[in-house]
């Protein structure tokens, strides 16, 4: 049949228990961390993403992936700043001296990106509980990283650090 998409493989959401805030199912963090999801949203779902929706949850291995694997800020701080281009650059349709019109822009884009940077953890958070995923999985990264340097300290010196003092 021409025209018509593979149907995607179903993907079952980790839940969420209220009481805990944590999730009640097995997952590892490395079945949402690796990129060998090969199911990736259309065109219009990754608009509905983009603008704040949820996506299904066949799509969740892709969210986890793109709120939390390499260039996850990056992506964000792109997000968050495109949609103020067109609003800034109405700025410079006003008459006058271009460093008065550029200062007005300044005050603006300054404050913006400060906040836009300090909220990256939390609108990250929220968009992996928005999807029904294990907020968890962004200190997962971290975690990882502690882990190896353990690894590590162990295979040059054969022991474990103490803590002693």
């Amino acid at each position: 049949m021409f025209g018509r998409r593979a149907r995607r493989p179903k993907f079952e959401a980790p839940k969420l228990d209220p009481d805990q805030n944590r999730v009640t199912d097995a997952v590892r963090a490395d079945d949402y961390l690796t990129p060998m999801f090969p199911v990736k949203p259309s065109f219009g779902e990754r608009i509905r993403y983009v603008s704040g929706r949820s996506l299904p949850p066949h799509l969740h291995p892709w969210v986890a992936q793109d709120l939390t694997g390499p260039g996850a800020t990056r992506r964000y701080l792109v997000r968050g700043m495109l949609p103020l281009i067109p609003l800034l650059a109405v700025f410079f349709i006003i008459p006058g001296p271009i460093w008065v019109i550029a200062s007005m822009v300044l005050l603006l884009l300054i404050p913006y990106a400060y906040f836009l940077v300090a909220l990256t953890y939390v609108y990250r958070r929220h968009r992996l509980l928005s999807h029904g995923l294990d907020p968890n999985l962004l200190s997962t990264r971290e975690q990882l990283r502690k882990q190896q340097e353990r690894d590590d300290y162990n295979h040059r010196f054969g022991h474990p650090p103490t803590t002693e003092q």
